[in-house]
């Protein structure tokens, strides 16, 4: 998830310099128009698993008339997973022979805005959001409807988004506590910013958590700035204030890697787990300083929802959101893991 709190300021100069930067891009997979796929067609799309062998999931998408343009107004490009996202967003673009809008909102709502609403202007077809604040976004959506653009929601159930399966996460990070303390354990839990993907997080994780009652999760607390050195701080209170912690439980990967360094320097061997699989994570594991993450496959989420705008473009309708599954990165399978930006490298199977 996103690496630092979203900030709500003045956007005045923010968003002039956001959407001055604002681009259009109109390259396909091969770098040249020729190799445009025909209107109408289908082509069917393979997305490399997280882990090499792994079974790769293939999308259909119908190629739009020539010229189409969709927008995609990122959150914060900055961070590793919106990055994977934005990636796979355009590798569909280019394999569809889509003319990609980009501008990136660095986490701030009232940027985010004024950017959806310029794009609407620039004639896309239909946009990329990652909504930052709920509701933020409700004035656009309604004018975007109006207009007749179409909107794929990532992070989100919508029809035409892609949402994570924290259920099956939940139950996932669950059973591996369980399996390291059969006979119970007590831990923590060191989230961060409250933002609608981590409360989903966190209800996915607690209600399979019922099935294990002699697993206690005691105390919670949340790191807004979302950075590593203030989740090591918050991590060094916990363990010095609770001795008898076995596990800590987070909602991010840099919670996870500041627990790590807290537990490393305090001399306790604790479990640690992590959310998202950013590649500094699974360095962790690999290292030891943390014992798990679980990769939230934003690569896939992204590439579900570009295609998703596409076939909007081509039908107009959504198709319902797809339900993304976790994928546990542990150190028995932290080698094969493959790093979020090879998997956006995305290859057409069939026209």
């Amino acid at each position: 998830m996103r690496n630092k709190h979203p900030r709500l300021v003045m956007a005045s100069v923010v968003a002039a310099a956001a959407l001055s930067a604002v681009a259009s891009s109109s390259s396909f997979a091969s770098g040249s128009a020729a190799s445009a796929p025909r209107p109408g067609s289908t082509v069917r799309i393979r997305v490399p698993a997280p882990v090499s062998g792994g079974h790769p999931v293939i999308i259909s998408v119908t190629v739009p008339k020539a010229g189409t343009k969709i927008g995609v107004d990122s959150a914060s490009h900055a961070d590793p997973g919106q990055a994977a996202m934005d990636t796979a967003n355009e590798r569909i673009f280019a394999l569809t022979g889509v003319k990609t809008v980009f501008a990136d909102a660095n986490l701030d709502p009232n940027v985010q805005l004024q950017i959806a609403d310029s794009m609407l202007s620039q004639g896309v077809k239909a946009e990329i959001q990652d909504i930052i604040f709920p509701h933020s976004l409700d004035a656009f959506l309604a004018r975007a409807t109006a207009a007749k653009v179409g909107v794929c929601v990532e992070f989100s159930p919508t029809a035409g988004g892609a949402q994570e399966n924290d259920d099956q996460a939940g139950r996932s990070m669950v059973a591996f506590l369980h399996k390291k303390f059969p006979s119970g354990a007590q831990g923590a839990e060191l989230g961060n910013t409250p933002a609608a993907v981590i409360v989903n997080r966190e209800t996915g994780f607690y209600r399979a958590l019922k099935a294990y009652p002699n697993l206690v999760v005691g105390p919670r607390v949340r790191n807004l700035k979302e950075d590593i050195a203030d989740a090591r701080t918050l991590a060094e209170n916990l363990l010095t204030a609770n001795p008898n912690l076995q596990f800590i439980w987070t909602t991010n990967d840099n919670e996870a890697i500041g627990a790590g360094l807290a537990a490393q320097g305090l001399g306790r061997k604790i479990v640690i787990l992590g959310m998202n699989g950013a590649p500094d994570a699974v360095a962790a594991v690999k290292s030891g300083l943390i014992t798990a993450t679980w990769d939230s496959n934003q690569n896939l989420i992204g590439a579900y929802v570009a295609a998703n705008c596409v076939n909007y473009v081509t039908t107009g309708t959504f198709k319902p959101a797809e339900y993304v599954p976790f994928t546990e990165i542990t150190k028995a399978n932290a080698a094969k893991w493959v790093p979020w930006p090879k998997r956006p490298k995305l290859t057409v199977l069939a026209k």
